[in-house]
């Protein structure tokens, strides 16, 4: 009787407290999404390409000539940092357009159409496959 109870319990809390499906987005939501994206993109990829410049700017300023020094070792590491960060803005990018081409796919239409007697205006949403 337990565990026929266990059971029961056991579906019933499963059927109520499962996870609900996403919406789909709207089409604002979409090309929102994808201005968002290509900030974060563009900051990282400018953060990074600093970072490199700033990076090569210290390790090359060392007048170390026989061993590499820790100035000339902090450079390469922020340089490297910056390639980091500027690599890591790519998904971003890939994201980004993805979202864009899926806000230009379901776009909203307008018209007119005019019988013999009658002019009748039309809204819509234009769906491309």
């Amino acid at each position: 009787m337990k565990f026929f109870i266990l059971i029961v319990f056991f579906f019933l809390s499963a059927k109520l407290c499962c996870q609900q499906r996403d919406k789909p987005l709207d089409v604002n939501q979409y090309l929102q999404k994808s201005m968002r994206q290509k900030k974060t993109a563009n900051i990282l990829a400018i953060s990074g390409g600093a970072l490199f410049v700033s990076g090569l700017i210290v390790a090359g300023t060392d007048d170390n000539k026989f061993l590499i020094s820790s100035q000339q070792l902090a450079g390469m590491g922020v340089s490297m940092l910056g390639v980091i960060a500027a690599v890591s803005s790519i998904p971003f990018y890939i994201s980004a357009n993805r979202n864009e081409s899926r806000s230009l796919k379901i776009n909203p239409i307008s018209g007119s159409f005019s019988s013999a007697e009658n002019r009748y205006f039309l809204v819509g949403l234009n769906v491309e496959f």
